[in-house]
């Protein structure tokens, strides 16, 4: 068996960067989405103020404005 040297190849992405820059745009825009989601659950006008749902609603909330500020967070950590 005779041995062979493995060399490693360009890749396409390194030589097309402006390619590259539809994954971190569509993170921008859904973390856009659902931060203005989280604030918008909170203006619905005629809401039923119960504790539970109040408790559903804060939950409901901090997880889309989480999920929403760490796709912004990895989109413009790509992008840099």
């Amino acid at each position: 068996m005779a041995m062979t040297e493995i060399t490693p190849t360009e890749r396409a992405y390194d030589d097309a960067p402006d390619n590259a820059g539809v994954g971190p745009m569509l993170r921008l825009v859904a973390g856009a989405a659902l931060v203005l989601a989280a604030l918008a659950l909170w203006l619905v006008p005629g809401a039923v103020a119960t504790p539970s749902l109040l408790l559903l609603k804060l939950g409901a909330s901090i997880g889309m404005m989480t999920w929403g500020l760490g796709l912004f967070s990895g989109a413009l950590a790509q992008r840099v």
